[in-house]
């Protein structure tokens, strides 16, 4: 569980053996964003077995630039998501 503002992870962790990010995915209303500082933290309360998520749009991960159909149900979801043109 989270609260918001509260940190989860920092962006760093692509270099560990252990990345959470592979278990962070996207959604077009996200709970969660990075900041300046390449911190994620939480936009809202995030509750115990919620996934988290982020827009990948907005914070785009130049080590895995792939487009594909967005499922997340969210009723500003774009259905796609061009991450290539990054």
């Amino acid at each position: 569980m989270f609260v918001k503002d509260e940190a989860i992870y920092p962006l760093d962790y692509w270099s560990q053996e252990l990345m959470p990010i592979h278990v962070t995915n996207h959604s077009c209303d996200p709970n969660a964003a990075f900041n300046e500082q390449g911190m994620l933290i939480a936009l809202r309360e995030i509750k115990e077995n919620e996934e988290i998520t982020y827009d990948y749009l907005r914070h785009p991960i130049p080590a895995s630039p792939w487009d594909f159909a967005c499922k997340c149900k969210s009723a500003g979801c774009i259905k796609w998501i061009k991450a290539t043109k990054y």
